[in-house]
Protein backbone atom coordinates (compact mmCIF):
# COMPACT_ATOMS: atom_id res chain seq x y z
CA UNK A 1 0.00 0.00 0.00
CA UNK A 2 1.64 3.11 -1.25
CA UNK A 3 1.25 6.73 0.80
CA UNK A 4 -1.84 8.13 -0.86
CA UNK A 5 -3.93 4.89 -0.75
CA UNK A 6 -3.05 4.96 3.37
CA UNK A 7 -4.08 8.51 3.68
CA UNK A 8 -7.22 7.34 1.83
CA UNK A 9 -7.36 4.34 4.40
CA UNK A 10 -7.07 6.99 7.00
CA UNK A 11 -9.65 9.12 5.57
CA UNK A 12 -12.53 6.52 5.00
CA UNK A 13 -11.63 5.29 8.34
CA UNK A 14 -11.71 8.63 10.32
CA UNK A 15 -15.11 9.80 8.78
CA UNK A 16 -16.56 5.86 9.09
CA UNK A 17 -15.70 6.68 12.96
CA UNK A 18 -17.30 10.06 13.15
CA UNK A 19 -20.58 8.84 11.23
CA UNK A 20 -20.22 5.79 13.83
CA UNK A 21 -19.59 8.31 17.26
CA UNK A 22 -22.43 10.90 16.05
CA UNK A 23 -24.73 7.94 15.67
CA UNK A 24 -27.48 6.21 18.54
CA UNK A 25 -24.85 3.50 19.08
CA UNK A 26 -21.75 5.50 18.95
CA UNK A 27 -23.73 8.25 22.06
CA UNK A 28 -24.76 4.91 23.93
CA UNK A 29 -21.13 3.74 24.15
CA UNK A 30 -19.51 7.59 25.06
CA UNK A 31 -22.53 7.42 27.37
CA UNK A 32 -21.92 4.13 29.24
CA UNK A 33 -18.18 5.14 29.19
CA UNK A 34 -18.91 8.49 30.95
CA UNK A 35 -20.85 6.81 33.29
CA UNK A 36 -18.57 3.90 33.97
CA UNK A 37 -15.71 6.84 34.76
CA UNK A 38 -17.59 8.43 37.26
CA UNK A 39 -19.03 5.40 38.94
CA UNK A 40 -15.13 4.53 39.34
CA UNK A 41 -14.08 7.66 40.51
CA UNK A 42 -16.41 7.70 43.13
CA UNK A 43 -15.65 4.40 44.04
CA UNK A 44 -11.86 5.55 44.21
CA UNK A 45 -12.89 8.07 46.26
CA UNK A 46 -14.78 6.01 49.33
CA UNK A 47 -11.22 3.70 48.76
CA UNK A 48 -9.31 3.29 52.23
CA UNK A 49 -5.52 4.51 51.08
CA UNK A 50 -4.27 1.27 52.74
CA UNK A 51 -6.39 -0.91 49.85
CA UNK A 52 -3.26 -0.50 47.04
CA UNK A 53 -3.88 -3.38 45.41
CA UNK A 54 -7.61 -2.08 45.02
CA UNK A 55 -6.90 1.10 43.87
CA UNK A 56 -4.18 0.22 41.72
CA UNK A 57 -7.56 -2.03 39.96
CA UNK A 58 -9.42 1.33 39.98
CA UNK A 59 -7.24 3.64 37.90
CA UNK A 60 -6.55 1.03 35.67
CA UNK A 61 -10.25 0.27 35.10
CA UNK A 62 -9.85 4.31 34.46
CA UNK A 63 -7.26 4.03 32.64
CA UNK A 64 -9.08 1.61 30.22
CA UNK A 65 -12.89 3.48 29.80
CA UNK A 66 -11.20 6.95 29.04
CA UNK A 67 -8.07 4.91 26.39
CA UNK A 68 -11.09 3.73 24.40
CA UNK A 69 -12.64 7.28 23.84
CA UNK A 70 -9.37 8.76 23.14
CA UNK A 71 -8.73 6.16 20.43
CA UNK A 72 -12.28 6.92 18.46
CA UNK A 73 -11.59 10.37 19.11
CA UNK A 74 -7.84 9.42 17.36
CA UNK A 75 -8.81 7.94 14.25
CA UNK A 76 -11.30 10.53 13.76
CA UNK A 77 -8.63 13.20 14.29
CA UNK A 78 -6.21 11.34 11.67
CA UNK A 79 -8.68 10.74 9.73
CA UNK A 80 -9.52 14.57 9.33
CA UNK A 81 -5.43 15.06 8.64
CA UNK A 82 -5.33 12.89 5.97
CA UNK A 83 -8.35 13.92 4.33
CA UNK A 84 -6.69 17.38 4.70
CA UNK A 85 -3.28 16.59 2.94
CA UNK A 86 -5.16 14.62 0.15
CA UNK A 87 -7.23 17.58 -0.61
CA UNK A 88 -4.06 19.98 -0.43
CA UNK A 89 -2.15 17.74 -2.57
CA UNK A 90 -5.41 17.72 -5.39
CA UNK A 91 -5.44 21.24 -4.96
CA UNK A 92 -1.80 21.50 -5.80
CA UNK A 93 -1.79 19.44 -8.71
CA UNK A 94 -4.91 21.14 -10.28
CA UNK A 95 -2.42 23.91 -10.09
Amino acid sequence: MNEEQTLYSEAVLGKTTDAWFKGELGQYVLGVSQQEIIKKINEFRKTSPFRVLKIWKIQREIEVAQGAIKWLEQVIINGRTAETILNQRHDEGER
